[in-house]
């Protein structure tokens, strides 16, 4: 794990959402911490004394599936390495390559190898910071086409679906339908789904509102062949998002 802060007075962080808004150490700085993992030469000597830096995709390393041919297992194992086997063709440690990954995303999940961020949450005085936000989902594409549920990108600032607003529309251009509120639940923070239990997404697009740290989302989903949309007037503090750091 690598520690750092940061100057929320530098004229290069100023493009920080919210870094101003974040909790600060005895000399004025925003700390943070993320996961870091090298792979380098057991001899330095034999290395050719170079980084080969992989950006990491939802906090998963994928090198070893696409540049090592390491097409066997799934990314979830590639993601932890710990056999010869996980090298795949050992290309880049042939060449001598030190390789590298850290976390950059606060979201990224943390399991099976996952790396990530930790950033502090801004808030005004000692509050949090909660605003209306959205999230679309298209069921059918990124996610199962009968999925019986749908994972919130925020976690939603209250679970109270009286300020939640969840919409479907079967194309884009077509006017939001909501859905009544007996016909969808939130299930915990991160996730909902329509009632009753077990009633499966159909292809559709789906728009959430929920909150979370500095960008607005929506909590939702949809209802048969339709693109679901939903808005939850619900945020969460906005935090310093990784992503953003120079």
């Amino acid at each position: 794990m690598a520690h750092g802060e940061l100057d929320p007075a530098a004229p290069a962080n100023r493009a920080i959402v919210n870094l101003d808004r974040a909790p600060k150490n005895e000399r004025g700085r925003v700390e943070y911490d993320v996961d870091f993992y090298v792979l380098r030469p057991a001899d330095p000597n034999r290395g050719n004394h170079k980084i080969l830096y992989e950006v990491t995709n939802r906090g998963l390393k994928l090198l070893f599936a696409w540049l090592h041919d390491a097409g066997e297992a799934s990314a979830l194992v590639l993601s932890d390495p710990s056999r010869p086997a996980h090298a795949g063709n050992g290309f880049a440690f042939r060449l001598g390559y030190t390789l590298v990954w850290s976390g950059w995303d606060a979201d990224a999940p943390a399991t099976n190898g996952g790396m990530r961020i930790r950033v502090p949450v801004a808030t005004v005085g000692d509050a949090p910071i909660v605003r209306p936000i959205r999230d679309e989902f298209v069921f059918g594409t990124r996610l199962p086409a009968a999925s019986p549920m749908a994972p919130l990108s925020y976690e939603a600032a209250t679970l109270e679906q009286a300020r939640a607003r969840l919409t479907v529309r079967a194309r884009q251009g077509d006017p939001p339908v909501e859905v009544p509120a007996a016909q969808w639940t939130f299930k915990g923070p991160r996730a909902i789904a329509l009632t009753p239990e077990g009633t499966p997404f159909k292809p559709a697009s789906s728009t959430t509102s929920t909150t979370r740290p500095g960008i607005p989302r929506c909590s939702a989903s949809g209802s048969p062949p339709r693109v679901t949309s939903a808005r939850s007037c619900v945020t969460r503090p906005p935090a310093v998002r990784a992503r953003q750091i120079r």
